[in-house]
């Protein structure tokens, strides 16, 4: 009899599975968020286009009007070239020499960065099953019959001790 009071004792006031039992029968829900954001931006770019210099001349002969066979160095200059020019023994003498130049160009949407952003979210869901009023009632029945059965025994041994 004291055997079986303590085995009844020790099976109301464990329980019938472990933690590890039980995430192996009922797996929580695992969810995972995967969000990317990509992102594509456009700028203008600025290319410079080499111009290399290049010199052109032009000999050619002038009819002189009223005895002026020569006139003087004429020059003219721009951002790209200069020019001189002249009439010496009834001859034009054109000069055109064309500067080492640079010019900026301008293209649109040229340079593409792309960038692209995961963000992975990982989110465990427990699923716990609540006691029904049946179930609750079972437990308590079971607190208080382990309670009684100690407190019997109490009695027991105390009075065999008298």
């Amino acid at each position: 009899m004291k055997y079986f009071a303590a085995l009844i004792i020790a099976l109301l006031v464990s329980g019938c599975v472990t933690q590890k039992k039980c995430n192996k029968k009922f797996p929580p829900e695992i969810k995972e968020t995967t969000i990317i954001k990509e992102t594509t931006i456009y700028r203008d770019t600025t290319i410079y286009v080499h111009i290399r210099p290049d010199t052109v001349r032009v000999v050619d002969t002038v009819i002189v009007v009223n005895g002026l066979p020569e006139s003087k160095l004429s020059r003219l200059r721009t951002q790209f070239a200069s020019s001189t020019a002249q009439v010496r023994s009834g001859r034009l003498w054109h000069d055109i020499m064309q500067n080492d130049t640079m010019i900026a160009r301008t293209i649109n949407d040229a340079v593409q960065r792309s960038e692209r952003v995961e963000y992975r979210d990982r989110v465990t869901t427990v699923t716990t099953n609540e006691l029904t009023g049946w179930q609750w009632f079972q437990v308590w029945a079971g607190r208080l019959l382990a309670l009684l059965l100690i407190i019997i025994f109490a009695l027991k041994r105390l009075s065999l001790m008298l």
